[in-house]
């Protein structure tokens, strides 16, 4: 079926999770969950064959036309050999900031941050760290 505002919003959701997939953009779908949430996904395999789904957005806060036109944008990076959920992991992977935190005080406590004069940092010094970032 083509997805369209109407046809999208015409959807019955079932007992579990659905697929519909649009006619026009191969890979473009739309995911209806039991509750009647509607997300939109890509489904798309990478260069090392394996298939894998992007979700682009809820319906109706992104549009059918902007869905289409995001998975173009996103075809087009797998065609150059980009792996959207590969870079969108990573990203979730990445250290925060509470974790560089903990890092540094876990080094600071061991002795390996050193202060101006090359000497480990005081448990005072540590202790007015800690009160500046808490």
């Amino acid at each position: 079926m083509k997805l369209t505002e109407r046809a999208i919003e015409a959807l019955e959701p079932g007992a579990t999770d659905t697929f519909i997939w649009d006619l026009e953009l191969k890979g473009l779908g739309v995911r209806l969950f039991p509750s009647g949430t509607r997300k939109f996904v890509l489904q798309y395999r990478t260069a090392g064959g394996q298939q894998r789904r992007l979700g682009l957005g809820s319906f109706p806060a992104l549009s059918c036309k902007r869905a289409r036109e995001l998975a173009k944008i996103r075809l087009g990076e797998i065609i150059e050999g980009a792996d959207p959920s590969a870079a969108k992991s990573a990203y979730r992977a990445a250290m925060t900031v509470a974790d560089l935190c903990d890092a540094y005080f876990e080094a600071a406590e061991d002795g390996l941050i050193l202060g101006r004069r090359g000497l480990a940092k005081k448990a005072s010094t540590l202790a007015t760290d800690k009160g500046r970032i808490n």
